[in-house]
């Protein structure tokens, strides 16, 4: 959903205005299976939609200028012609995506998650001056424990790129099935799929229902 919706939802909080992009790392020692519940999202959603994500393996370089080729527009909901520019990354190696402890690299991604309205300007070795209008990007990152501390320094571990990540945590593998698994129900597929392009027509803010909001408050403060 993150990925349907762009800049083109979105939600005013004070004087902000939040989208719904998200950074998801799904983290779990070998074997837990993270690579399978990543290959249903990009093989029965992204990919039957012409979805694609960044190259596998790039540099910070060559990952704004892939950037620079995503800018789009779409109409917002009082008619005006808005600029995005939409990034997708599926790493299915984060360190393969970062390398180890680049920092600059773990900011940029960083200032890039906060989609703000000015472009973000990165300074590169061949065209000088790369310039990203509102970049909106949603980024799936799979690791494994034994690399976490290579890619992020420990002293900035608490905040940056992992303050802003959503962490998805498996331990320990499943049961173990002998059975042939079922082929996947393709009117389900279906299902997905319409609702997707459904969404890529929303347009507009969103708000919190009143039960949403009083869930969000209490989250929050158990949280704090």
């Amino acid at each position: 959903l993150s990925v349907a919706t762009g800049r083109r939802v979105w939600h005013q909080w004070g004087h902000q205005i939040i989208y719904p992009n998200l950074y998801v790392v799904l983290f779990g020692p070998s074997g837990v299976r993270k690579g399978t519940a990543l290959d249903l999202a990009v093989n029965y959603i992204l990919a039957p939609l012409g979805i694609e994500g960044t190259p596998d393996d790039t540099t910070p370089q060559a990952f704004v200028s892939w950037l620079t080729e995503q800018a789009g527009t779409f109409t917002d909901e009082k008619g005006k012609l808005q600029t995005q520019t939409v990034g997708v990354v599926i790493s299915e190696e984060m360190q393969v995506f970062f390398g180890e402890n680049n920092t600059p690299f773990l900011a940029s991604m960083a200032a890039l998650y906060d989609g703000r309205e000015r472009p973000f300007s990165k300074a590169t070795i061949k065209r000088k001056v790369e310039r990203i209008p509102k970049p909106y990007i949603t980024a799936v990152w799979l690791v494994a424990p034994e690399w976490l501390p290579r890619i992020i320094p420990m002293d900035v571990a608490g905040g940056g790129l992992s303050a802003r990540c959503i962490h998805v945590v498996a331990w320990e593998r499943g049961k173990t099935i002998a059975n042939e698994p079922e082929p996947p129900d393709e009117a389900k597929q279906q299902a997905l799929l319409d609702h997707f392009r459904n969404v890529r027509h929303v347009v507009g803010r969103c708000r919190f229902s009143p039960a949403a909001l009083k869930l969000y408050k209490e989250t929050y403060l158990q949280q704090a």
